[in-house]
């Protein structure tokens, strides 16, 4: 291969971020920020199967909650939510189907 295509191959590869799914909150902001992105897809890291994809505005909200959950909590739902009309911001356990779309109306997740 051609030195120059094989560097811009490189360069184009390096930029191809991921998420794994044991990755937290935190981390995967960070991810975001030096990026400049506002969404990525989350990977399984031992076999490369895509599980889904997260937003940075669904972080920054489920930030506040829990700031080192990981993906996979996010995804499955496992993760404790605060209703917004709740004034004592108390975490209640409820699952994240609200964050998540099953129905692929706008193509978030793929569960």
């Amino acid at each position: 291969m051609d030195g120059r295509v094989q560097g811009a191959v490189e360069e184009w590869v390096s930029r191809a971020t991921t998420l794994f799914a044991g990755d937290t909150i935190v981390a995967a902001l960070r991810v975001m920020q030096e990026l400049g992105v506002r969404r990525l897809p989350v990977v399984d890291e031992e076999h490369g199967e895509l599980l889904g994809e997260i937003t940075e505005e669904e972080l920054r909200r489920l930030w506040r909650i829990s700031p080192l959950a990981s993906m996979e909590e996010i995804l499955s739902g496992q993760l404790e939510t605060v209703p917004e009309n709740d004034p004592a911001g108390r975490p209640h356990l409820k699952h994240a189907a609200p964050l998540v779309d099953y129905h692929g109306a706008h193509g978030r997740w793929l569960h």
